[in-house]
C-alpha cells in the first residue's frame, strides 16, 4: 500500500510547477497515509534530489540549493533511518531498504562506511535485482538521480488486484454504543476497503476513539455503501448522525442485520412501540445491548414479561445503575410474579430490596403483601410507610388484614396531612389507637375534639387514666374535662369491640365500680395463677363488706405476675395503674397514722417506677409530697427529667431539701413557689410560712425579715411568739443586742390598774408589771416545735431580758417559782424531787404554773427516769383544778391525756357524707383523683373518733346545714358528675328518704362530745364574743380582701358578709363556728386539752395562727395539720 501512495504523491507532485510539488504532495490522501521513511523519500523525489558531486580533493559538494530548499521546514534531525537501522529492518521491502541506503550513500557521505555497508548494498540491490521492484520506483529513478539503480531492476507483478476483497459484516453484531466495540470493529476493516481520503479520515477517527469518546466525524465517513455501510450506522448512531439513509443502504446489504440496528434505534427514541419480542434476543453482544436498552427505556408499564425475563431485567438495571424508580417497577412485577408462584424467600427478598419513592401508590402493593403474610414484609412496610401516597395509607388503615401497629402509623400519618383521608378514617382511628394503647395520639383525637368525645366515651375514659405525666399539665387539665363529658354518656354506649371484657372490667374497677361483673375478672388466659389471687384478693377488700385495705402483698404479686402473664397492653397498663392507685391510698393511712415515713417514701418511689406513669398518679405523689411534707428523691429526678420548668419541679425540690437539712435551699424553693403566682392565695401564704421557717432553722434572720416585710400579710399566718422569735434573733445577729432585749421585755409588759383608798376617796392609777413567767416560758420556745429552732441568739437574750427585769424588780414575781425552777436546772444533775416539790406548791396558788414546770420538766430530757411520776402528778393537779383552767391554756399541757375537741365545718361534713353514699353504692373512693381526694379527712376524723382520739362535734349550725341538703342535693349530686354512676341509681340512693337517713347517720357519728352544747351557742352568739371576732375579722382585712377577690373565679364560693361596710368576710354559718370555738377555747371543758376547727374552708386556714394567738383555738385542713394537736398514747 505504501508504494501504491507513493505512487499518488508523485503523480500529485508532478502536476506543478516545482516550488509547489511539497505543497501539492502534502495536500494528498496518501501522504498522510504514509510512513515517515516514505514521505522523506517522496520529498527527495519531487524534488528532483541529484548525487552530489565531489571537488578536486575528492571532497562531496553540498546539495544544490533545490534539496537546501526542499528542507528548510526545520533543522530536525533526519527521519532517514541510519545505515544500522536499515540493516535491523525485517518487516520493509527491499525496494525501500535499498532506497533508504542509497539516500544515505549519497547524501550522508560523512557517515557512510563502505566497508561497513557494502555488503548490505550489494544484497539489496540483488534482491531488488531478482524480485523485481514496484512500477514506481522505476518513476522514482526518472525524477531522481539518487533512486537511478532501480531503473535496472525489473518491474515486478503487483500482489493487489484492482478489484477490493469483498467486506463481510454479517458476523458484526456488538453493541453500538459501546465505543471500544465500535473501535474493535473500525480497527478490523482492512485500509483497502476505503479510498485514501476515506482511510485518512478513518484511522483520524480511530485515534480520537481511542481515547473513550466520540470525536466530531467528518461527513465522507456517514456515506459508506454496502457492507461498510454498518460502519456509517456505528458512527451515526453516537454522533446523532441522519440514520434513515445509512440504513436503507445497509438494508439492500443485509437486511436482517439492519433490522437488528435498527431496534436501537427504536429502542432509544422518544416514543417506543412496544412489543415483548423486544425481551427475546440472540445471545451476542448486540442481543444483550438490545436488551440494556428495552429495560432501561421500554415502557414498563407495556410490558408483559415472564419472571425469567423480569430477573434479568433487573440484572441488567442495577449493572446499568438505572434510575431507583424504574428499578422498583422491575421489582414490583417480579414480586407479583413470586408471590403468584409462591415464591416466598424470593418475593421477601425483593420487597426488602425496594425503595417507595415519596407519594407512591400502594393499590397494589397491599394485596401483595397480605397475600405474602409476612413479618418481615411488613416490616418493610412499617420502614417505608412515609412514602405512600394519602390514597394508599387509606387503604392500609382500612385493611383489617395487616397489622393493628401498621394501620394506626397509616393512621398517624394521615392525622399529620389532616386532609380529606384523616376525615374518612377519623372514626376508625380511635379504634385503632385504642388497641395499640397510643395514648398520644388519642388524646390529640379526643382532647382536641369535643364532638370526639360523646361519641368514644368509654376511649376518652381510658386516656383520662392512662395518659402519660410526660404530657403538659394542660392536657392534663382537657383530659379531667373531656373525662366528665364522657360520664354522662359511658353507661348508654356499647364497649367498642377495640376493648375486650376484661379491659372493660379493670377499667370499671379503676372508675371505682365494685360490682358483680367487676368481681369476677376473668383473667385465667392473661395472667398467672398467683396473679389471679391476687386480683380476687383486691377485688374482695374493695367490695362492700370488705376491709377496703389491700395488703401490699397482693399489690405486688399482681405486678410480678404481669412479668410472666399475657396481658393486653391496655390490660397490663390498667392492672398497673390500679395497684398504683392502691398504694397511694396505702401511703395515705400509714401517714395518717403515724407510721415510719422511710417505708412510706420506699413506696411512692415504687410507684413512680410505673412505666409511661399516668398522669392521676404523678398527681398523687405530689398531693401527697405537698400535703405532708415529704421529700421524695425520684419525685424531684423525674420533674428534672420530664417538667423541669413546673412549679411542681420547684416545690418538689424544696420538700426534698428540706428533708435532708439544706434549709436555706427549701426555704428559697419555697418562696419561689410562692412568688410564682400558680397557687391560690391561701396556699401562697402557707408557701411562704414554709419559706419563713426554714429560713429560721438556717438562721437567716435577715431574709426571714425581708420575706416578712414584702408579704406583711403574711404575719397572721405565724404566731406572736414566732414573730417575736424572728424579730430578737434578726436585732441580735446584727449586734443590736438591746433592741432585742428591749423587744422581750415589751412583749411581756403589761399595764395593771390599781385602785388605793385615799383621804379623798377611791382612786385609780396605772402600774407597769412585767410578767416574768411569760417570758420564762419563752425558753422553751424553740423546742416545742417538732424539728427544734435554733435556741441561738434567742435564748441568749432572754437571759438578758430575764436579769435585766430582776435588777429593775419590777416583775411579777409568781411567787419565784419560775425562778427557783430555773435555779434547779442550773444544777449539774438537778433533783427531781425539788422540781416534785415545786410543782405543789405552786399549785395551791397557781396550777397552770405548776402544770407548766412539770411539763418543762419532762421536755428538758433531763429526768427521763422520773417523767411518769411527774406525768403522774401533772394529771392529778389538772383533775384537782381543770375547772380553774381554761381550755387554750391547755393547748400547750403535751402530756396530758386530753383530746381535742373537733368542730366539724359543712365542708368536712359534706366530704363524709359522698363518701357515705358512695359506699351505698358499692363504689370506692380509692381511685378518685386529687379534686376528691380530701374527703379522706372526714374518714380520718371519723377513726380517730372511734378511736377515742378526739371528741367531735356538729355545732347547731353547721347540723342545719346538712339536714338543708336533704331538701336541695345539687352539691352532692355535682361530686358524681366526676364518678362513673347509674343515674338512675344514683337517683334512688339519693332520694329524700335515703338522704335523710344518711344524713343522720352522718350527724350522729360526728357527734361524739357529750357536751353542753346549748349553753355554748347562746354565748357564741352574745354582743361581746360578736364584736370580739369581728374585730378580729377587720384586723385582718386585707386577707380577706384576697381571699374574696380569689373566690370570685369559683361559682357559689363568693357568700360573704359585711363589716364596717365592707363585703369582704365570712358567711354567716362560718362566722358563727369561729365564734363557737373562741367560747370553748375561753371555757375550761372538761377532759378537753384543745379546740381544733376541721375545715377546708380559707376563711379559716389563712388565719389560722392568728385564731390560735388571738383566741386559743386550733384549725386542721387535713390529717397532718391536725397531728400538731393529738396528744401522746
Amino acid at each position: 500500500m505504501q508504494e501504491s501512495y507513493l505512487e499518488a504523491c508523485l503523480e500529485a507532485g508532478f502536476k506543478t510547477i516545482k516550488n509547489r510539488r511539497l505543497n501539492a504532495v502534502g495536500k494528498c490522501p496518501e501522504y498522510t497515509l504514509m510512513d515517515k521513511p516514505w514521505k522523506e523519500l517522496v520529498k527527495l523525489a519531487v524534488l528532483e534530489t541529484e548525487i552530489p558531486g565531489q571537488d578536486e580533493d575528492g571532497e562531496t559538494i553540498a546539495p544544490s540549493p533545490r534539496f537546501r530548499r526542499g528542507r528548510r521546514r526545520g533543522r530536525q534531525q533526519s527521519t532517514i533511518p541510519s545505515p544500522t537501522d536499515i540493516q535491523s529492518m525485517t518487516e520493509e521491502t527491499p525496494a525501500l531498504r535499498f532506497a533508504l541506503l542509497l539516500v544515505n550513500k549519497f547524501l550522508h557521505a560523512e557517515q557512510w562506511e563502505e566497508g561497513d555497508y557494502a555488503s548490505l548494498e550489494i544484497e539489496l540491490r540483488e534482491a531488488c535485482l531478482a524480485q523485481g521492484v514496484h512500477s514506481v520506483w522505476h518513476e522514482m529513478a526518472k525524477r531522481s538521480d539518487l533512486f537511478g539503480q532501480f531503473s535496472a531492476c525489473p518491474v515486478a507483478e503487483s500482489k493487489f488486484t484492482s478489484k477490493k476483497k469483498t467486506l463481510d459484516l454479517s458476523e458484526v453484531a456488538i453493541d453500538p454504543f459501546d465505543a471500544a466495540s465500535c473501535l474493535d470493529v473500525f480497527k478490523s476493516i482492512p485500509d483497502e476497503q476505503y479510498s485514501a481520503e476515506d482511510l485518512v479520515a478513518m484511522k483520524r477517527l480511530i485515534k480520537r476513539l481511542s481515547s473513550g469518546k466520540w470525536p466530531s466525524v467528518e461527513s465522507n465517513l456517514l456515506e459508506f455503501e454496502g457492507n461498510l455501510s454498518l460502519v456509517s450506522l456505528l458512527i451515526a448512531l453516537n454522533t446523532n448522525g441522519a440514520t434513515d439513509v445509512i440504513l436503507e443502504r445497509l438494508r439492500k446489504s443485509n437486511k436482517s442485520l439492519a433490522e437488528r440496528y435498527e431496534l436501537a434505534l427504536i429502542l432509544t427514541g422518544d416514543s417506543i412501540e412496544w412489543s415483548d419480542d423486544y425481551l427475546t434476543q440472540n445471545d451476542d453482544d448486540l442481543g444483550k445491548a438490545l436488551l440494556k436498552l428495552a429495560w432501561l427505556n421500554g415502557p414498563l408499564d407495556d410490558m408483559s414479561p415472564i419472571t425469567s425475563q423480569l430477573e434479568i431485567g433487573l440484572e441488567i438495571l442495577i449493572g446499568a445503575q438505572a434510575p431507583a424508580n424504574r428499578v422498583d417497577v422491575v421489582r414490583w412485577k417480579m414480586l407479583q410474579c413470586y408471590v403468584e408462584e409462591t415464591r416466598s424467600d424470593d418475593a421477601l427478598e425483593i420487597i426488602q430490596s425496594i425503595s417507595l419513592e415519596h407519594d407512591s401508590d400502594a393499590s397494589e402493593l397491599l394485596p401483595l403483601l397480605i397475600q405474602l403474610n409476612h413479618p418481615d414484609a411488613y416490616t418493610w412496610l412499617g420502614a417505608n410507610m412515609n412514602n405512600i401516597d394519602e390514597g394508599g395509607l387509606v387503604s392500609i388503615a382500612q385493611e383489617h388484614a395487616l397489622p393493628t401497629s401498621l394501620r394506626a402509623k397509616a393512621l398517624v400519618l394521615l392525622r399529620n396531612q389532616n386532609g380529606e383521608g384523616w376525615a374518612e378514617v377519623q372514626s376508625l382511628a380511635v379504634h385503632i389507637f385504642v388497641q395499640t394503647l397510643d395514648l398520644d395520639e388519642l388524646a390529640t383525637i379526643l382532647l382536641e375534639d369535643e364532638l370526639a368525645i360523646p361519641t368514644h366515651p368509654f376511649e376518652t375514659l381510658i386516656v383520662a387514666h392512662l395518659l402519660s405525666a410526660n404530657h403538659d399539665e394542660e392536657n392534663w387539665k382537657l383530659a379531667r374535662s373531656a373525662r366528665k363529658k364522657a360520664l354522662q354518656v359511658v353507661q348508654s354506649t356499647d364497649v367498642p369491640p377495640s376493648i375486650n371484657e376484661d379491659e372493660h372490667k379493670l377499667l370499671l374497677l379503676l372508675e371505682g365500680r365494685i360490682e358483680e361483673s367487676v368481681s369476677k375478672l376473668e383473667l385465667t388466659d392473661t395472667l398467672p395463677k398467683k396473679g389471679i389471687l391476687a386480683v380476687n384478693q383486691i377485688v374482695n377488700a374493695l367490695s362492700s363488706g370488705g376491709s377496703h385495705l389491700v395488703d401490699e402483698k397482693h399489690l405486688s404479686n399482681v405486678i410480678e405476675s404481669l412479668e410472666e402473664g399475657e396481658m393486653t397492653d391496655m390490660g397490663e397498663a390498667l392492672l398497673r395503674t390500679i395497684v398504683s392507685k392502691l398504694r397511694l391510698n396505702n401511703v395515705r393511712l400509714s401517714l395518717e397514722r403515724g407510721d415510719d415515713t422511710t417505708q412510706v417514701i420506699s413506696l411512692l418511689e415504687t410507684v413512680l417506677t410505673q412505666p409511661s406513669i399516668p398522669y392521676p398518679i404523678v398527681d398523687g405523689v405530689r398531693e401527697l409530697m405537698y400535703e405532708f411534707d415529704l421529700g421524695i428523691e425520684s419525685l424531684v429526678q423525674w420533674y428534672q427529667s420530664h417538667h423541669p420548668r413546673s412549679i411542681w419541679a420547684l416545690l418538689a425540690q424544696a420538700t426534698l431539701d428540706a428533708s435532708k437539712g439544706k434549709n436555706l435551699s427549701a426555704a428559697r424553693l419555697f418562696k419561689r413557689s410562692a412568688d410564682s403566682g400558680e397557687f391560690a392565695y391561701d396556699e401562697e401564704m402557707m408557701l411562704y410560712r414554709k419559706a419563713l421557717i426554714h429560713f429560721a432553722f438556717d438562721k437567716k434572720w435577715g431574709e426571714a425579715k425581708q420575706l416578712l416585710s414584702e408579704h406583711p400579710n403574711l404575719r397572721a399566718a405565724i404566731t406572736k411568739r414566732f414573730q417575736l422569735y424572728l424579730d430578737v434573733s434578726h436585732k441580735a445577729s446584727i449586734q443590736e443586742t438591746a433592741q432585742a432585749t428591749s423587744m422581750l421585755k415589751n412583749f411581756v409588759k403589761r399595764q395593771e390598774t390599781i385602785v388605793e383608798e385615799t383621804e379623798e376617796g377611791e382612786k385609780t392609777r396605772t402600774k407597769t408589771i412585767f410578767k416574768e413567767d411569760e417570758l420564762d416560758l419563752l425558753h422553751t420556745y424553740p423546742d416545742e416545735h417538732p424539728k427544734p429552732l435554733p435556741k441561738e441568739p434567742f435564748t441568749g437574750r432572754l437571759l438578758a431580758a430575764t436579769n435585766a427585769l430582776q435588777r429593775d424588780y419590777r416583775t411579777q414575781s409568781s411567787k419565784s417559782f419560775d425562778r427557783r425552777y430555773r435555779d434547779i436546772m442550773l444544777m449539774r444533775t438537778p433533783d427531781a424531787m425539788e422540781v416534785h416539790t415545786l410543782a405543789q406548791q405552786a399549785s395551791e396558788t397557781s396550777p397552770l404554773d405548776a402544770l407548766r414546770i412539770l411539763e418543762r420538766a419532762q421536755l428538758s430530757g433531763r429526768f427521763k427516769d422520773r417523767n411518769k411520776s411527774f406525768a403522774n402528778l401533772e394529771l392529778v393537779l389538772f383533775r384537782r383544778h381543770q375547772s380553774d383552767i381554761r381550755t387554750s391554756d391547755r393547748r400547750y399541757l403535751r402530756h396530758l391525756p386530753l383530746k381535742p375537741l373537733v368542730l366539724v365545718d359543712t365542708n368536712i361534713v359534706i366530704d363524709a357524707l359522698y363518701q357515705r353514699i358512695q359506699e351505698k353504692l358499692n363504689r370506692s373512693n380509692h381511685f378518685e383523683d386529687s379534686t376528691n381526694q380530701r374527703s379522706h379527712f372526714a374518714g380520718y376524723l371519723l377513726y380517730l373518733a372511734a378511736n377515742d382520739k378526739v371528741d367531735l362535734w356538729l355545732p347547731k349550725v353547721v347540723r342545719s346545714e346538712v339536714e338543708n341538703i336533704t331538701r336541695s342535693i345539687d352539691d352532692i349530686r355535682s361530686r358524681f358528675e366526676n364518678a362513673l354512676v347509674d343515674s338512675e341509681v344514683l337517683e334512688s340512693t339519693m332520694s329524700p328518704e335515703n338522704m335523710k337517713s344518711i344524713v343522720d347517720e352522718i350527724i350522729l357519728d360526728f357527734s361524739t362530745w357529750a357536751g353542753n352544747s346549748v349553753e355554748i351557742e347562746t354565748e357564741a352568739v352574745s354582743d361581746e364574743v360578736k364584736s370580739s371576732m369581728d374585730a378580729f375579722l377587720t384586723q385582718h382585712n386585707e386577707i380577706y380582701d384576697e381571699l374574696t377577690k380569689m373566690r370570685q373565679h369559683y361559682d357559689g364560693k363568693n357568700i360573704r358578709t359585711e363589716i364596717d361596710g365592707k363585703k369582704i368576710y365570712p358567711q354567716h354559718p362560718d362566722r358563727k363556728i369561729m365564734q363557737y370555738a373562741s367560747v370553748l377555747s375561753n371555757r375550761p371543758i372538761d377532759n378537753v386539752g384543745s379546740i381544733v376547727v376541721a375545715t377546708h374552708d380559707g376563711d379559716f386556714t389563712v388565719v389560722a395562727r392568728a385564731f390560735e394567738e388571738r383566741f386559743g383555738f386550733g384549725i386542721a385542713k387535713n390529717s397532718r395539720t391536725l397531728k400538731q394537736w393529738l396528744r401522746e398514747s
